[in-house]
């Protein structure tokens, strides 16, 4: 009968590397009404105009986040005690973000609502913004664990930048800012 074979003898250190990829991607619309309250007190004449202009509001936002984070650590058991051990590691990665925000206002008073030749007190305003943010990360971890007790930390840091940029087109003010005298 052959001799049994040894046992394995374990390395007093693991090491290991992983990585992951995530992202996300969120689409959202709204429409309404709303209405303005910047043109509803300017006379015509000798009347007041009372009916503040109503707007059809239409907003549109896409948001898409991408990024990675890799890491490097090294397990090691039987630190204080035969049953202990301690995991460490790096993390290093990158995101990226980008909002883009669309957003249309029009002056949808009814013609009866509006004073005799003032059709549309307000024109129609556009806004569009689109904002990055962006930039790598690094961070570190340890675990502590001792049969079925653990305890771990983690620190991260990011060094994000922000880009943004935007115009708007706000027309909230139409022949009724000036009236005639």
């Amino acid at each position: 009968m052959p001799p049994p074979p040894p046992w394995p003898i374990e390395p007093a250190v693991r090491f290991g590397t992983w990585a992951q990829v995530y992202g996300d991607y969120q689409k959202r619309d709204a429409a309404g009404a709303g209405l303005l309250n910047c043109c509803s007190q300017f006379p015509l004449g000798n009347a007041p105009i009372n009916v503040p202009p109503q707007l059809a509001l239409k907003i549109e936002s896409r948001a898409a986040t991408v990024g990675f984070v890799a890491g490097a650590d090294l397990t090691s058991r039987g630190v204080f005690f035969a049953n202990d051990g301690v995991i460490a590691g790096v993390t290093a990665g990158y995101t990226s973000s980008v909002l883009k925000l669309n957003t249309v206002a029009t002056d949808v008073t009814p013609i009866g609502d509006d004073p005799p030749g003032n059709p549309n007190r307000v024109g129609t305003g556009v806004s569009h913004l689109r904002a990055t943010v962006s930039g790598p990360t690094v961070g570190g971890y340890a675990t502590y664990f001792n049969g079925g007790f653990s305890s771990d930390v983690t620190v991260k840091f990011d060094f994000l930048t922000l880009n943004e940029t935007f115009n708007d087109v706000l027309a909230t003010t139409g022949p009724a800012a000036n009236p005639p005298e």
